[in-house]
Formats: structure tokens, sequence, C-alpha cells
């Protein structure tokens, strides 16, 4: 397997989608059944956001990229650390509450409205973003949406939202909740930011690349029973992670081009 690391360093990339939370595995089926590349499984250096950015965000930094987050964490981390990393922290404006449950969360759509009003202000003009959505992660807002949330305390109001809902491991050991309900929102928080990175990756210029800072226990025996990332955790679930290019400039030929870009989206067979 490819090291995440590796491929940031030595691919040609021009936006970078990071899926909060996503396994590999999951990802792959995902992409299978709407016709798309589903790239290929790579070992993240990390298994939670937290030591995710103390890895990656130096070398991000040093690229001088844009980086536009939902998730508070990578807000909290560069600021322990030290990172002299440019962050839109696109969580501060538009957490809000979705669907009739009124689950805290940030909408990937409006991730896709902030990055886009960059875009036509001319603002991503020759540099590399990275769009750091907070799904799959829970809350969950997808289909079927849950309002669960394995989140620690925090001193903002999004934080503290999300850590007051009820933790899902806790409810699946005292049988309140169904382990399959739980992987079931889990995938339909997926399809959810699937859509939006899709839709995102139609608009942007350049090379596309969809991956994921860390993976996810899901009540699996083989992670004994456990759900969510720790970041003392060490199953194989939590280290694989996606890299699928699912948008490419191609510089030959044009027409080969648009069809290649098409099919990475499902338009084309």
């Amino acid at each position: 397997m490819k090291f995440q690391l590796d491929m940031l360093c030595s691919r040609s990339w021009d936006v970078l989608i990071v899926l909060d939370a996503c396994r590999a595995d999951c990802f792959g089926a995902l992409a299978s059944n709407a016709g798309v590349p589903g790239g290929e499984a790579v070992r993240s250096p990390a298994v939670c956001t937290a030591r995710w950015v103390a890895r990656v965000g130096p070398i991000l930094a040093d690229m001088g990229v844009l980086y536009f987050t939902a998730n508070p964490v990578v807000d909290r981390e560069c600021r322990k650390l030290g990172l002299e990393l440019e962050l839109v922290s696109v969580w501060e404006s538009q957490w809000g509450r979705f669907t009739e449950q009124d689950i805290p969360s940030v909408h990937p759509l409006s991730v896709n409205g902030i990055v886009s009003g960059y875009r036509h202000l001319g603002l991503l003009d020759g540099r590399r973003a990275v769009v750091h959505y907070l799904q799959p992660h829970s809350p969950y807002i997808g289909s079927p949406p849950l309002a669960v949330a394995r989140w620690g305390r925090s001193g903002h109001d999004f934080g503290r939202a999300c850590h007051r809902l009820h933790r899902p491991d806790r409810l699946v050991k005292r049988h309140a909740l169904d382990a399959g309900l739980l992987r079931r929102a889990y995938e339909g928080n997926l399809r959810l930011v699937w859509h939006a990175a899709r839709l995102l990756a139609r608009e942007m210029d350049g090379t596309v690349v969809v991956t994921a800072d860390h993976g996810e226990c899901l009540c699996e025996p083989e992670v004994d029973g456990n759900f969510g990332h720790e970041c003392h955790w060490q199953y194989p679930a939590l280290y694989e992670v996606p890299w699928a290019v699912v948008s490419e400039t191609d510089d030959g030929d044009e027409c080969t081009g648009i069809h290649a870009k098409l099919q990475a989206l499902g338009y084309a067979t």
C-alpha cells in the first residue's frame, strides 16, 4: 500500500478534497456504485485529525496552499503547533442545524459556496487548495439522519452543540442504537459529501484528488466493536483512506481530456 504523504509530495494535484473520517472501502464501494473510478487505498500517517494535521500541515504550509476547513480541529491544531497554514475557517460562518432533528453540522454545499466565491473572485488563481469537508464524520445529516456524535469539549458554539449529542458507541453498547443503523447513517453522510465533492470538482481547474485524513471504526468485530477514531487506536480501518483523481486537466488531445473528465464524474463510459 502506498503512503499518503508520498502521494501528496510526488503527485501533481491542484485541489485536494479531504473527506473527514472516510474509509477507503466505503468510498470505493460508493464510487463503484456511481460508475466512477474509486482510485486506490493509501496509508494515512495518522488515525485522527489532530495528528494528521501535525504530519501533513507543515507540508501543505510549505506548498503555500489555501486550506478551507469545515472541521474546527484543523484550526485548533494549527494554533497549537504554530503552523503558518493559511486557513479559511468555513465552520465559523457556515455551521448550522439541519434536518427535522435539528442536527448541528456544516453542510458540504455550504463549503462549496465559500470555495466557489473565492474562485470567482480570482483568489485561487495559481494556488493549490485543500477543501476539508466535515462529512462523513458525525453528526449525520445525510439519509438516514442520526442525531449522534462523538465529539470532545470545545470552546465554541458549534463544538458545544455537537458535544451535547449522545455518543453512538455508548448507545450501541447499551443496545439503545442498532449498529447497522449507525453504519447506514455514516454511509448516508458519505453519499451527501460525495455529491458535493463531485459538484465542486466540476467547476475547479486542474487536477482534483479526493482523499481523507483518516478512517472510521464502525462497531465491527475486527475493531473490537469500537466506533469512531481515537488517536491511540491502531486499527487498519483507521489508516486506510482513499486516493482518487476525480477531475484532471489533460494538456494533450482536447477531446480525450474532456471525455476523461466526464468519465471521472460518471457522465460518460
